[in-house]
C-alpha cells in the first residue's frame, strides 16, 4: 500500500482505499463541511438559531408590570386628624393624571393600597405642605410603621417627597398616615400624588 496518493491516483484506488467514498468525500470535503456541519446543523438549525439565541435564552421570562399612581384632586387646602389615612377618594384619584396597571387595587374608602405579588416595590408621596402646621406621615406595610415624613410648619411651602423600597409579599396592604393634628395641604394634581410599583 503506498504511503499517499496524489489527487492523480484517486481514481484508481478503489481497492486500497475505498474509491468512490474517497473521491466524493475527500475532494470535496470543503464543501462537504459547509453544507452538512457549520451551516446545516450547528448554526442554523440546532444551536444558534433554534434551540439558543430564538427559544430558550433571549425570551423575556420576567413576571407582570404592576404600578399604580393616584393624584390629588383637590384645589384646595386640606386639614388632615390624628392616625388620619391620606389615601382616600376624598383626596385622589386614579383618573386624569393617574393609572393603575397591572393587579395593584386601591380601597378608596379605606386608603389601603393592596399589592398582587410578592417582590421588591418602589414606593414614593408627594405633598406640597401649606400652612403653619406640622405633617407628619407614616407609610405604612399591614398597618406598621416604616417610613417617617416629617414637615415642620416653618418650612417655606412647597412640595415635598419621601420615598423607600419595600420587600412585600403578596396581598400586603400599604397605607400612608398622619399623625399630627391639623396638618396641612395643598391636594392639587400636579401638587400631590403617591406611586407605587413593582421592581423586582
Amino acid at each position: 500500500m503506498p504511503s499517499s496518493i496524489s489527487g492523480s491516483q484517486i481514481a484508481t484506488a478503489n481497492l486500497l482505499l475505498g474509491g468512490t467514498y474517497l473521491a466524493d468525500t475527500i475532494s470535496t470535503i470543503n464543501n462537504k463541511v459547509s453544507n452538512n456541519y457549520l451551516i446545516g446543523t450547528f448554526s442554523s438549525n440546532n444551536y444558534s438559531t433554534s434551540t439558543y439565541v430564538s427559544n430558550t435564552y433571549f425570551q423575556n421570562n420576567s413576571s407582570s408590570v404592576h404600578a399604580l399612581k393616584l393624584e390629588g384632586i383637590s384645589s384646595a387646602t386640606a386639614t388632615f386628624s390624628v392616625n388620619q389615612q391620606i389615601l382616600t377618594s376624598t383626596y385622589y384619584r386614579v383618573t386624569g393624571l393617574g393609572f393603575n396597571v397591572g393587579g395593584i387595587s386601591w380601597n378608596g374608602s379605606t386608603g389601603q393600597v393592596t399589592v398582587p405579588e410578592a417582590g421588591i416595590y418602589f414606593v414614593s408621596h408627594s405633598m406640597y405642605n401649606q400652612g403653619s402646621n406640622n405633617l407628619r406621615l407614616y407609610i405604612n406595610v399591614n398597618g406598621a410603621a416604616h417610613s417617617l415624613h416629617h414637615i415642620t410648619g416653618s418650612d417655606e411651602d412647597g412640595t415635598r417627597t419621601f420615598t423607600d423600597i419595600f420587600n412585600l409579599s403578596a396581598n400586603d396592604v400599604v397605607t400612608i398616615t398622619n399623625v399630627y393634628a391639623n396638618g396641612q395641604a395643598y391636594m392639587g394634581s400636579v401638587h400631590t400624588w403617591f406611586n407605587i410599583y413593582k421592581i423586582g
